[in-house]
Formats: structure tokens, C-alpha cells, sequence
């Protein structure tokens, strides 16, 4: 059983991905929709920003409005959102997630050239060995 601080954490959770499936009953508010929207709408310009950081030459190739629509449908996806509270940490699964995406069929180095920024943002985030 979930204590209380669990319930509200799955429930805001669920209200954030789940948009068409969410009860608003836990926000103190007369307007509990318009309230959880602003917050969805920092989380997922926060993901996509980091994304946008991390790959900057996918923002190029692509141009900034395709790929972050591209990245918005990255991170509505539930196995892609962060594991841990550092983006740092996040964004692996991307170079696959461009590869499977029909509309860049055309496009077929994006895979790599975001896996080798994937590995430059790795090794730029590595500690210091001197």
C-alpha cells in the first residue's frame, strides 16, 4: 500500500503523462486542469531543452522546429522519460529513437552522428582524471 506522499507523486505522475486519464482531485485549486498544464508544459520544455543541449547538431540538421517536435514525442514516450534527477544522465535512448522515426527514413546517419554527440556530452560530463 502506498503511504500518502506515494499516492500524490503516482497521481501527479499519472495527471503529467497521462493528460486524458487524470483526476485533478489532489490540486487545491478552482482551475486543477489550467494548473497541472503549466506544469506539464515545464517538464516537457525542460526535457527537450536538455535534449536540445545535449544534441545541438541534431537541432542543426534538422532545424530547431523538427526536432523539437521530434524530441517532444521522445519524451512523452514512458521508457524514455529520466531514471535519475540529473539530465546529465539522460538522453542514450535518443540516437535509436531518431533511427525509428518513418519521417527521417531519409536521414539514416542521424543515428550516428547523435550517438557520437551522445558519446562527446559522455565524455565532457566525466570527471577529470589529471
Amino acid at each position: 500500500p502506498m503511504n500518502t506522499l506515494e499516492l500524490i507523486q503516482h497521481t501527479f505522475h499519472q495527471a503529467i503523462l497521462k493528460e486524458s486519464e487524470c483526476n485533478y482531485d489532489f490540486i487545491s485549486s478552482s482551475h486543477p486542469s489550467q494548473r497541472i498544464a503549466t506544469y506539464r508544459q515545464t517538464i516537457f520544455h525542460t526535457l527537450i531543452n536538455a535534449l536540445s543541449l545535449t544534441f545541438p547538431g541534431i537541432w542543426a540538421l534538422l532545424g530547431k522546429e523538427c526536432a523539437t517536435h521530434i524530441a517532444g514525442n521522445f519524451c512523452k514516450q514512458q521508457l524514455n522519460l529520466p531514471s535519475t534527477g540529473c539530465l546529465d544522465d539522460w538522453g542514450a535512448q535518443f540516437p535509436e529513437f531518431l533511427n525509428q522515426q518513418q519521417i527521417l527514413e531519409n536521414l539514416p546517419y542521424l543515428k550516428d552522428y547523435a550517438t557520437l554527440e551522445w558519446f562527446r556530452h559522455l565524455c565532457f560530463c566525466a570527471a577529470d582524471s589529471s
